[in-house]
């Protein structure tokens, strides 16, 4: 791949072994962070074993109260965004349901271990792609650590059905095949572009970039990146037209009417917020941030660091303008977790380059690092809190999202430390 050393596929036991130390550390708690944008993501694997359909009216009476994520279309009840996150937690469901479990009943535990077998093999190819983008074991396995346990991956993508764990691993295999020396191997990250679109259809801020630069530096594989890619685009389109009526609404309710937010409040809010900032929670990122700009400023940027500085700005551009910059009730940068597999490209160089040459930016690297993965620990093992409605609704008063003193980070340490204390 241009702009990178290319190298054969390496390193697939000690991929191996992080993907189960991370399978690990991700299910053990067995704590799953339930919310109600996930109840028909977790709800649909049932529908499809069981009746083999995308609608779930059969698991709500007349008296029943209708989550808000599940909208009613010709009298029958379908989940608001996109079918896929659920499709993939199917395998794990039907697996349950052959052992005898009740999959109704035990959906939130499902959902756990489906969600964090995603977010464990996202660790482990984000180590292949690094072997593959030139690093060295040693730095690939550091900065694969780093991935799994100082960023949203974590504290978010393995904790409950959102849209994001299987949106950040298909996005990871994506740039994985790219790196590919075989044109028809690399040809083949459209097909995972495309299932990454269908996951959530806001991807396609980061996705557009990425293909933009496959179709442009990339030629030899367009023939098979483009084919691959319809593949999962027109499937999505014939479920949008059979189920919601329009291949335009892309398999899900949100559209263009949402960004009506203001980037002057957003911009800083997505990277700076004591509540929701990316170099809040994971401040490592800063150094990625420092390299993909000193490399474009001294004009040694290669084509593929263009591009993705590309995909961060326009995504954190477009998010600045969604209505609710700070993503509802949630830990930390959710509408950002799907940049943190490119983040880790520049960040992975800048260490090999600068960080490890130098005690004084390794210390702060690591010390950094170490923030970052306390900070996901509150949110993977002691999330949530009463942050999002004591004393108020941050939805309604977002100016709390700014507050230094009463935040989401204090109130989980906080109850963590009450909760080591009434042990001891």
């Amino acid at each position: 791949m241009t702009g990178y050393d290319r190298s054969r596929v390496r390193g697939l036991t000690p991929a191996l072994v992080l993907f189960l130390f991370c399978l690990l550390v991700y299910v053990l708690p067995f704590r799953y962070a339930a919310s109600g944008d996930t109840v028909g993501t977790e709800l649909l694997p049932v529908s499809i074993l069981r009746d083999g359909d995308f609608y779930l009216d059969e698991f709500f009476g007349e008296d029943d109260e209708i989550p808000y994520v599940l909208w009613e279309l010709d009298g029958r009840l379908v989940n608001a965004v996109p079918a896929l996150p659920g499709l993939l937690s199917v395998p794990v469901y039907f697996a349950a349901d052959l052992m005898g479990v009740d999959i109704l009943a035990h959906r939130l535990d499902l959902s756990l271990i489906s969600m964090s077998l995603m977010a464990a093999l996202s660790v482990s190819f984000l180590y292949l792609l690094l072997l593959r983008a030139g690093r060295e074991g040693p730095t690939a396995l550091i900065m694969s650590l780093v991935f799994a346990f100082g960023t949203a991956v974590w504290s978010l993508a393995s904790r409950g059905a959102w849209q994001h764990g299987p949106s950040i691993l298909l996005i990871v295999l994506a740039l994985f095949l790219m790196f590919s020396r075989s044109p028809r191997m690399a040809g083949l990250s459209g097909l995972f572009m495309g299932l990454a679109f269908a996951a959530r259809p806001a991807n396609v801020f980061i996705l557009a970039p990425l293909a933009a630069y496959a179709l442009l530096h990339t030629k030899r594989s367009l023939p098979v990146l483009l084919a691959s890619a319809a593949v999962p685009l027109g499937l999505l389109a014939v479920y949008s037209h059979l189920v919601w009526g329009s291949v335009w609404l892309l398999g899900q309710c949100q559209g263009p009417s949402q960004f009506t937010g203001n980037v002057i409040e957003g911009i800083p809010g997505l990277l700076l917020s004591p509540a929701r900032g990316l170099l809040v929670f994971s401040p490592f990122f800063c150094f990625s941030l420092y390299w993909l700009a000193r490399k474009m400023l001294a004009r040694r940027a290669r084509p593929l660091d263009w591009y993705l500085a590309a995909a961060f700005v326009i995504t954190v551009l477009a998010y600045s303008m969604w209505q609710r910059w700070w993503g509802g009730w949630c830990f930390g940068y959710r509408y950002l977790s799907e940049l943190t597999p490119l983040l880790m490209l520049p960040l992975a160089e800048c260490y090999d380059e600068l960080i490890r040459g130098s005690r004084g930016l390794k210390v702060l690297f690591f010390a950094l690092t170490g923030i970052s993965a306390c900070i996901h620990f509150l949110g993977a093992v002691v999330y949530p809190s009463d942050f999002h409605y004591n004393p108020d609704d941050i939805d309604f008063n977002p100016s709390r999202l700014w507050g230094l003193r009463d935040t989401e980070l204090v109130r989980l340490t906080r109850k963590l430390l009450q909760a080591i204390g009434r042990r001891i």
